[in-house]
């Protein structure tokens, strides 16, 4: 397995856009996060132009969810993040389940 040199992260296995829209996400792929994670999920969800991190347990977890893929970091505001695809399909899978 080859690794990014900037990040250590494995490559990603789709390489144009149209194979990763057609990409179907794998439930071997999910990340745990745990419980606070989810609860970050949710809060990232519910805020439409973006979450703003300051509390003190989001910042413990922002960590762990960035590195699975679940929220992107807005360019231009460092504390903002928004949900990406695979954190709305991550989400959508838990309210399924449960």
């Amino acid at each position: 397995m080859r690794k990014v040199a900037y990040a250590g992260a494995p490559r990603p296995k789709c390489r144009t856009a149209a194979a990763a829209i057609d990409r179907r996400p794998d439930p071997a792929d999910l990340q745990p996060v745990g419980m606070s994670g989810v609860a970050f999920l949710r809060r990232v969800k519910d805020a439409p132009e973006g979450y703003r991190v300051f509390r003190r347990s989001d910042r413990m977890i922002f960590g762990r969810v960035l590195t699975a893929g679940y929220i992107a970091a807005l360019p231009r505001h460092a504390d903002t993040v928004r949900l990406t695809s695979e954190g709305a399909a991550f989400l959508d899978r838990l309210m399924r389940v449960e």
